[in-house]
This record gives C-alpha cells, sequence and structure tokens, in this order.
C-alpha cells in the first residue's frame, strides 16, 4: 500500500507525535464476519507498520464498523466516533447484544460528535460518512464492490473518497481479501453517483432553475449587485493606479537628493535638481489628497458587491441561519442584516432540492473557479517580476559597492558606482511597494487555495443527498469567499491609512 505524502512544507515536530487518520466504512450486514474481523485486524497492522500512529474516525453501528473498532481496539489505536443520531435514538437500530459491545466503543472513543439533525435516517448516515472522508487522510473499506441500494451506504462514501481523491483501501466483504487501494471499481463507483441523481431526480421532479422569474426582492438585492460592482469596478483602477504613482513620486524624490549630495554638480544644475524634487514631493502630496475618495470607494464597494453576490448565489435555496456575523467586516454588518431580512422574507424563491444545487453550481461554483483560474496568472506573473527585478537590483547595487570599495574615489567611475550602490536598493523598495500594493504574493496563495477548495466543494455539492449535506458544503465555500473578502478589505483599510 503506497504510502500518503508528507504535507509540503509541514514538518512535523520532534517532540509532537504526528498522526495519521485512518477513516473507515462498511456493510452493517456481513456474510462471513469471522473472516472480515480477521482481515482487518492485519490490514491494520500493516498499516500501522507503515504509518507509525494511527488514529480512527468512524461510526459506531453494527456490524464492520463495530469489528473495526475492535480491531483497532486491539492494537491500542485512539478513535474519534462521527454518530448519526444522538446516542438514545442511534440504540434503536441495534440489538441489546450489538448495543452492549458499541457502548465499550462509545466509552472508548477520545472524541464523539453527532451530526446535525437530517431529514431522514439514512441522511444521518450519509452525513456521518460525508464527515469521515472529509477528516480522515485515508479511507479503509469493508465494501461487497456493488452500488448503493440508498442513500448513505458504502458504495457512495466509498466514491466520495475518490471524487475528492483519498486513497482508498478496500477489503472485500464477500471474500476478505485486500483490493489494490488505488484500483476500486471506477465504473461501479460512477455508477452509484448516476443511482444517486436518478434517486434525487424521482425524489424532487427536475425543473429548468430558468421558469422560476425572480422576485422583487431579489431583483432589488441584483441591483444593489450592481451598482457596488459598478462603482468598485470604476475606481479601482485608478485607486491602484495613484498608489503606485505617490510611492514612485517620493522615491524618485530620495533618489534626486542622492544624486545632488553624491555627485556634487554645478550650481544651477544643483538647484534644477532642488526645484524637481520639491516639485515631485508637491505633486505626490496631491495625488495623496486625491487618492483618499476612490480608494474609500473602492474599499466599500467591493465588499458590499461580494456580499450582494453571496445572497444572489444562495437566494433560492432553502432557508437557514447564517454565521454571517464573524466574518463580514463591521462596516457590512447593517448591509448584512438587511439582505439576510429580505432573503428570510422571500419564501417563495425557495427552488426544489435539485435545481437549488444545479443553479448554484452553475451560478456560484463555476462564476467563481472562472474568475479566480482568470486571476491566477496576472497574480503569478506580478509576484516573478517584481521579486526577480528586486533581486537583480539588489546583486547590481551589491557589485556597485564593491566597485566604489575597489576604484580611486577622485574617479569617475567611482561615483557612478556609489550612486548604484545607493539608488538602487530604492528600486528595490519601489519594487517590493508595488507587489505590496498589489498584494501580489497573497493573492497567489490565496488564489490557489481557493480554487482546491471550490473544486472540493463543487463534488461535495454535487454528490449531496439531502438539504443538511447541501447547505454544509455551501456554508464552507461561502465562508472561505467571504473570508477572502474580509482579508482583502483589511489590508486595503490599512494600506489607505499609511
Amino acid at each position: 500500500m503506497k504510502k500518503l505524502n508528507q504535507r509540503s512544507g509541514d514538518e512535523p515536530s520532534p517532540s509532537i507525535t504526528h498522526w495519521t487518520r485512518l477513516g473507515f466504512t462498511g456493510h452493517r450486514h456481513l456474510v462471513n464476519p469471522i473472516e472480515v474481523s480477521a482481515q482487518l485486524n492485519t490490514t491494520l497492522q500493516q498499516l500501522q507498520s507503515e504509518y507509525g500512529a494511527i488514529v480512527t474516525i468512524s461510526s459506531v453501528a453494527s456490524g464492520a464498523d463495530t469489528l473495526f473498532l475492535e480491531a483497532a481496539e486491539a492494537l491500542s489505536l485512539p478513535s474519534k466516533l462521527i454518530l448519526p443520531f444522538s446516542k438514545d435514538r442511534f440504540k434503536n437500530d441495534f440489538s441489546a447484544s450489538d448495543w452492549q459491545r458499541a457502548e465499550q466503543q462509545l466509552a472508548r472513543a477520545i472524541e464523539c460528535s453527532v451530526v446535525e439533525p437530517c431529514e431522514s435516517a439514512t441522511a444521518a448516515y450519509w452525513e456521518a460518512g460525508v464527515q469521515t472522508v472529509e477528516d480522515c487522510d485515508l479511507l479503509l473499506a469493508v465494501w461487497d464492490g456493488q452500488i448503493a441500494s440508498g442513500i448513505g451506504g458504502t458504495a457512495e462514501v466509498v466514491s466520495y473518497a475518490q471524487a475528492l481523491g483519498k486513497q482508498v483501501i478496500v477489503i472485500d466483504a464477500q471474500r476478505s481479501s485486500v483490493n489494490n487501494p488505488l484500483i476500486v471499481q471506477t465504473a461501479q463507483a460512477e455508477q452509484t453517483t448516476e443511482q444517486l441523481a436518478t434517486e434525487q431526480s424521482a425524489e424532487t421532479p427536475a425543473v429548468s432553475t430558468n421558469s422560476t422569474p425572480p422576485s422583487a426582492l431579489l431583483l432589488n438585492v441584483q441591483a444593489c449587485y450592481q451598482h457596488h460592482d459598478h462603482l468598485a469596478m470604476k475606481t479601482s483602477p485608478w485607486a491602484r493606479r495613484l498608489a503606485n504613482h505617490i510611492i514612485f513620486l517620493h522615491l524618485f524624490a530620495s533618489a534626486l537628493a542622492i544624486i545632488g549630495s553624491v555627485t556634487h554638480p554645478p550650481h544651477w544644475l544643483g538647484k534644477a535638481i532642488d526645484i524637481c524634487k520639491v516639485a515631485a514631493l508637491i505633486v505626490a502630496w496631491v495625488l495623496g489628497i486625491l487618492h483618499h475618495r476612490p480608494h474609500h470607494s473602492w474599499t466599500d464597494a467591493r465588499p458590499a458587491a461580494e456580499l450582494c453576490r453571496f445572497f444572489i448565489g444562495i437566494w433560492r435555496l432553502r432557508r437557514q441561519a447564517l454565521p454571517l456575523n464573524s466574518i463580514v467586516p463591521a462596516s457590512l454588518q447593517h448591509l448584512s442584516i438587511d439582505l439576510m431580512t429580505a432573503w428570510q422574507m422571500d419564501a417563495s424563491a425557495a427552488l426544489t432540492f435539485t435545481e437549488a444545487k444545479e443553479e448554484y453550481l452553475q451560478q456560484r461554483i463555476e462564476k467563481q473557479l472562472l474568475y479566480f483560474k482568470q486571476q491566477l496568472q496576472p497574480s503569478r506573473w506580478i509576484k516573478t517580476w517584481t521579486h526577480t527585478s528586486a533581486h537583480l537590483l539588489t546583486l547590481l547595487a551589491i557589485l556597485g559597492g564593491i566597485i566604489a570599495l575597489m576604484w580611486p574615489e577622485k574617479d569617475v567611475y567611482y561615483t557612478l558606482a556609489k550612486l548604484a550602490s545607493i539608488i538602487l536598493p530604492l528600486g528595490v523598495a519601489a519594487l517590493l511597494a508595488v507587489a505590496i500594493s498589489q498584494d501580489a504574493q497573497r493573492r497567489l496563495l490565496r488564489y490557489q487555495a481557493l480554487i482546491q477548495r471550490l473544486h472540493a466543494a463543487k463534488i461535495a455539492i454535487e454528490t449531496a443527498p439531502t438539504w443538511l449535506s447541501l447547505w454544509r458544503a455551501v456554508i464552507q465555500v461561502e465562508t472561505e469567499l467571504l473570508h477572502e473578502v474580509a482579508e482583502w478589505h483589511a489590508i486595503t483599510q490599512f494600506s489607505q491609512s499609511h
């Protein structure tokens, strides 16, 4: 079995144990539980020898789950449990003897959590499986290789893990043999996804989302978004250009002062240099005054537009409470309350489950993926250009300093080398100031992370069989997007005040 790659840049501390999180899913009814139990013991021993410290993540249903936890207990592996229901409700799914075995594992677990209330029991089991997959590094499954007969089955959990790129190790529930973890029947996984989509369509007939006209409240929000987006688009280029001009004018004035002090020019040339220096500072001061208003408009309009776009994206989903206070900037709290109130009042706008998934994927996920992919290359280019140029100028400044040390002081080459060693660092400062004002490095890393997160959210939404699982994926991705807006807002507000 192939060992998981170490997270890049994540070297474990010598004093802290690095734990591998092993998720588990399996059938409740087994043809040969004794053979499965033996294979689980063997597989866990192999995994423990390969990965070292392992913590297990699973439910504690009767059947394969209980056998897995008992095998983990025999090897002293700590366990985290994710229950589909509260213990009192969960107990109803067990026989008396099976519940007694389950209680022992509940008492041994280092952590025990319960998923949020779901529409049905099968949906709750699915949600527990989803959380297991998302929390684990690799997944061990006791699976018969057959497609799922309903929501929340082992086949669906395996399919979801594969879709997220998780390593999956399968113990064949029929023959108790371990399949190659990288060759789990892809065709069957695809059939599972197709069956899931069929079941959802049968439960909630699909209707074209275009057939439902937007309500008056939604039209108002769309108009609000268009207003703020237009204002941000109009002021953003001006604010960025003015900031860069101010930086360069200050550095230009500093360079003129250095040239005058080092070269000792004729009287008339010295006066001209001084006049140019004062003129550059005056222009920078005037631009600083002009810069305040467009920058203020930009930093206010863009977060407001993104908040409106967030509500437009979720507008026709089933209503639920949204935890926005902690991630919305204080200046937008009133707008957030207004949008939330309008959204909650517009009960007629809710779509069916299948429609809601399709509309959110098309109108929110796909558009955000396209945007961040388009922004990724310019951010990469700015970061590469500024950092490469800064390194080159630093090396030239070092070379100038060395030449100045070696050359006679009265020589013209000494003067030029001395100037290079003093002025070129100003060029480095200018380039780094541009990189900071453009926020290139942060945006590059952030866009890459957001693209990965959006791809994962797309998979979670496509496979979500219930409103709870859909909303869970939506809240996760929207929280990421709003955090990006809040972070951007804080950085631009800081740059405005300095």
